[in-house]
């Protein structure tokens, strides 16, 4: 009584498919949700550092622009932020290409195994005519059954 029968071990094995294709597509989902979290995010980091620049340009102009000395180096802080975020422009489009490369790559693995995937059917169903085509020749190689008087 304490060994599963073999019906048992099939249905536990089916189970366990069942149990493992579950857990994958609830691993693809989180992975989703962790990468739209973290596009959010950026998104989020890159909004609040843009209202915190354009507050401080927009407290600080009123009192700087009266006198040259400080216009001056206002603007030159005004070009140093523009070279962070040239910087910052030229690293997030790096970072998309690199995406776009690992998606190109994972595209053309994909398109591969889908031809593997073709060849294979194909084979498959010529194997198939190849056996109808063997049974057909056997049918008709076999002598008729004697009547039975």
């Amino acid at each position: 009584e304490d060994v599963p029968s073999r019906g048992e071990l099939v249905q536990y094995e089916r189970r366990f498919a069942e149990l493992y294709a579950q857990v994958g597509i609830k691993m693809e989902e989180t992975t989703r949700c962790y990468a739209r979290y973290n596009v959010l995010a950026d998104g989020l980091a890159f909004l609040t550092k843009e209202q915190s620049i354009l507050g401080s340009i927009l407290t600080n102009y009123p009192t700087v622009s009266s006198k040259e000395a400080s216009l001056a180096s206002f603007l030159q802080q005004m070009q140093a932020i523009h070279a962070n975020l040239q910087e910052t422009v030229v690293r997030t489009k790096a970072k998309l290409d690199q995406e776009a490369r690992r998606r190109d790559q994972v595209t053309d693995a994909c398109n591969k195994e889908q031809e593997k995937q073709r060849v294979y059917f194909r084979a498959v169903k010529l194997l198939q005519q190849r056996f109808a085509e063997h049974d057909a020749l056997a049918a008709a190689l076999r002598p008729a059954p004697a009547p039975v008087a």
